[in-house]
């Protein structure tokens, strides 16, 4: 099995309207998902030579994760397709994890 971290950008600015949480608890029941989390709006963006405040964009910036387990990436990629925020104008990014 290989792991895939999916970010979740744009949709609503409600997880709850979109459906995300349930399509998550559907995962988990399945034992796909390893760990979720919504990422909150501020933060820091650091440099070699500054430290800038974080500015949140819905559309550009992630609000949230999870880490999935799937035989391959072709498989991250159909759970992907299958995610409630698609509907409502989001995208989700899969990045494969590397093995330690």
């Amino acid at each position: 099995m290989e792991r895939f971290v999916l970010f979740f950008r744009g949709g609503t600015e409600s997880p709850s309207e979109d459906g995300l949480p349930q399509w998550l608890s559907s995962l988990k029941d399945r034992g796909i998902l390893l760990e979720a989390a919504s990422l909150t709006r501020d933060g820091k963006r650091v440099f070699p030579d500054r430290v800038q405040e974080f500015v949140f964009d819905i559309e550009e910036h992630a609000r949230g994760f999870s880490i999935i387990k799937t035989d391959n990436l072709a498989e991250a990629e159909s759970l992907a397709r299958s995610c409630p925020i698609l509907s409502t104008g989001g995208n989700v990014t899969i990045r494969p994890m590397a093995e330690n």
